[in-house]
């Protein structure tokens, strides 16, 4: 059994996005079987040491590594979109990947290129046409952020493309997985953000009611 893989952490609260991945989950490694990693770039890093996880170093260090893999990933992009090669070329898997799964995936993207860009603040600090998600705030941000964005869809790409190696992985071994599902949204989240009107908010965004959770 396995603990939640998303962006809430252990337990049934997510705090970023119900279907997201954890990005501390995707191997540097593989990045760099796949051609889109220098090993140097993560192995000269300080990421700590000891018995205990410094999440400090890990939050500092991991997304500057996973935005050097996702430069060459561009490029790897632009090569697959001219070359020939056997099989589904490069852009197109991407392009898929996109697709279907931009329900749920264009919010969270944009989501993430937003706490960026205002410093990691909560959303319901942003500037108003954002907050709101007014049509010309909303255009206004998929443009200026449009590289940022297209950052957290690659990441969320290639924790899929991992996670589904891992389980394949333990089925061929006769290993099943099961977990839990989160049941509660965090309100700093883009599930609560891009669906307001789904959870008990008052005109200014602001919780009318609030579920705790014991842990």
């Amino acid at each position: 059994k396995m603990v939640l893989i998303g962006m809430g952490g252990a337990n049934l609260v997510n705090k970023i996005g119900h279907v997201a991945g954890n990005p501390y989950f995707v191997d540097l490694e593989m990045l760099t079987d796949d051609g889109i990693l220098d090993r140097n770039i993560y192995e000269d890093i300080d990421w700590g040491s000891g018995d205990y996880v410094d999440y400090e170093k890990v939050y500092n260090n991991r997304f500057t590594v996973l935005h050097e893999a996702y430069k060459n990933y561009r490029q790897k992009l632009s090569e697959s979109r001219v070359k020939l090669a056997a099989g589904l070329p490069e852009y197109k898997k991407f392009d898929n990947f996109n697709k279907i799964n931009a329900y749920w995936l264009d919010d969270y993207a944009l989501f993430m290129a937003l706490k960026w860009h205002f410093n990691q603040k909560s959303w319901q600090d942003w500037d108003e046409d954002i907050k709101f998600r007014t049509q010309k705030g909303m255009q206004k941000y998929k443009e200026l952020l449009a590289d940022e964005i297209g950052f957290w869809k690659f990441v969320q790409y290639e924790f899929d493309k991992q996670w589904k190696k891992l389980k394949e992985y333990a089925n061929e071994n006769n290993v099943d997985i099961i977990g839990d599902i989160p049941i509660y949204m965090g309100l700093d989240s883009s599930d609560v953000w891009a669906d307001a009107g789904e959870f008990l908010l008052d005109e200014n965004l602001t919780p009318v009611k609030v579920a705790w959770q014991l842990t």
